[in-house]
């Protein structure tokens, strides 16, 4: 037994909530997840029932402690020690990095695709207007300049990437420095596995052709706003489901900048080996 127990499950729910779907945190949700039931695991929770080892084997599994060196024998520290030790192994919000190092980390990866005679590569291109619009689009709403290729808004746009590999794709669209939308997983295209080598062109979605061009958050400026789309490919399986609960129906899911960079120290930290990124630079501007 552990009167600690349920404190330590709450400062995993601080340090990783943002990573996870609210709902993970439900505790019937949780129970079912870790194998029992929710009287069980109140009962855990309030310290008036021991913890199996297989359970918190289970525990650890489900947040992806693993990834941190954190251990099931480390749940069984006093709660001063658990919370140094979450610190110390840089868990979660102890961990994740900075916007800056974030695309840093993202350019990197680029470059080194760009290098490669047969690296993944992303572009976006203007398709005509027979399309449907569903769960939302890209764009923005300023004047461009002439050595980057510019959209107006409402036209069409789909992203074509290049040279993938079996594994699993996640696609951002990224107005720098104002918001990242969420181009896969989505609506437009919810399979983020990647199941035999070549091209894949967005939307994948049969009832959508292509992306409209526009910006939900545009500010007023008469400078170009400039957009970064970034084909992130990875050779590990990781949960993304979640994303496409999150989604609104009319437009495309919005990410803080919080969550581009926990995504980018799970994917760091999961192995930088392990993963590829290509971009690609536009403008939009107004018609």
């Amino acid at each position: 037994k552990d009167k600690d127990f349920g404190e330590k499950l709450a400062h995993l729910a601080g340090i990783l909530g943002h990573r996870y779907a609210s709902r993970k945190f439900v505790r019937k949700n949780l129970a079912a997840e870790l194998d029992v039931n929710e009287s069980q695991l109140s009962h855990m929770v309030n310290g008036t029932r021991g913890i199996p080892e297989e359970f918190l084997a289970r525990l650890v599994a489900a947040f992806d402690l693993h990834r941190n060196d954190v251990t099931y024998e480390d749940f069984y520290l006093p709660l001063s020690d658990f919370k140094a030790l979450t610190r110390k192994k840089r868990v979660g919000l102890h961990g994740d990095i900075s916007v800056e190092q974030a695309r840093q980390l993202l350019t990197a990866k680029t470059i080194d695709e760009k290098k490669k005679t047969n690296g993944l590569r992303v572009q976006v291109r203007q398709v005509n207007s027979d399309c449907h619009r569903r769960g939302g689009g890209i764009g923005g709403d300023t004047e461009p300049p002439n050595e980057l290729q510019s959209f107006e808004i409402g036209d069409f746009a789909v992203m074509q990437i290049e040279n993938l590999e079996p594994g699993h794709l996640i696609v951002l669209n990224d107005q720098l420095g104002v918001e990242v939308t969420v181009l896969m997983p989505s609506r437009a295209a919810p399979e983020i596995v990647v199941r035999r080598p070549g091209s894949l062109t967005l939307p994948t979605a049969q009832d959508m052709h292509a992306f409209p061009v526009g910006a939900p958050q545009t500010p007023t400026t008469a400078e170009p706003v400039l957009y970064r789309v970034y084909a992130i490919w990875t050779q590990f399986p990781f949960s993304m489901s979640h994303l496409l609960e999150q989604q609104p129906k009319d437009r495309l899911l919005q990410w803080s900048y919080f969550e581009l960079t926990s995504l980018v120290s799970g994917l760091e930290a999961a192995g930088a080996t392990g993963w590829r990124a290509a971009g690609q630079d536009y403008y939009v501007t107004k018609k």
